[in-house]
């Protein structure tokens, strides 16, 4: 802290000191990056995010304190595509799924985006509610933002051709919620009445 001083002459001689004052609060006018108890942070960490003087935040997992001082997801990070569960239509467009009047049975193809691209498959589930936890495909961040993933339901048939429950599904326009939410439903369409595809960081 400075101090300055001022001599005056009038029959004697005084001294009069004084101080500039407390330093200013911290904000836009003094730090780049974010404020956390009126003191000025780097703002790229992830327990102290934030930029242009504004209030820290600590970033929830899996986001991170990206390049500008904002929480959001790693662009170069894994996520697994996984469907998790369905509801299949009680037959095929007015006929049965098997000749033996039994339930479909279910499994996924699932391809993910990324160089090169890479596709997963599902085991085969006897239901009209089947689910899986494993056989899903990989694919990072941002290729799922830009690109989304395709999926397509079948019915294993091992006598005759296998019969398409959905056409080849292209899902596209993911957002962050989806990805803080760990899944995303999808709309009906063909045999299948409900489908959700969890989305799993690794």
């Amino acid at each position: 802290m400075t101090r300055s001083c001022l001599v005056l002459a009038a029959g004697a001689v005084f001294l009069a000191c004084g101080s500039s004052g407390p330093p200013p609060p911290c904000g836009p006018a003094n730090c780049a990056g974010c404020c956390s108890n009126d003191v000025c942070q780097g703002g790229s960490s992830n327990s102290a995010c934030g930029h242009a003087g504004g209030a820290c935040v600590a970033c929830s997992d899996p986001k991170i304190c990206l390049t500008g001082g904002a929480c959001g997801f790693d662009p170069a990070a894994s996520w697994q595509v996984l469907p998790v569960s369905a509801q299949i239509a009680a037959d095929n467009n007015g006929s049965v799924w098997d000749t033996d009047f039994s339930a479909p049975d279910v499994y996924a193809v699932i391809g993910c985006p990324g160089n090169p691209d890479t596709t997963g498959y599902t085991s085969t589930v006897e239901s009209y509610t089947p689910t899986w936890s494993s056989g899903g495909c990989l694919a990072t961040t941002a290729d799922l933002l830009n690109r989304g993933f395709s999926i397509q339901l079948w019915d294993q048939d091992p006598i005759i051709a296998n019969d398409t429950i959905t056409a080849n599904l292209s899902v596209i326009g993911l957002q962050e919620g989806h990805f803080t939410a760990g899944y995303v439903d999808l709309q009906p369409s063909g045999g299948m009445l409900s489908l959700r595809v969890a989305l799993q960081r690794q």
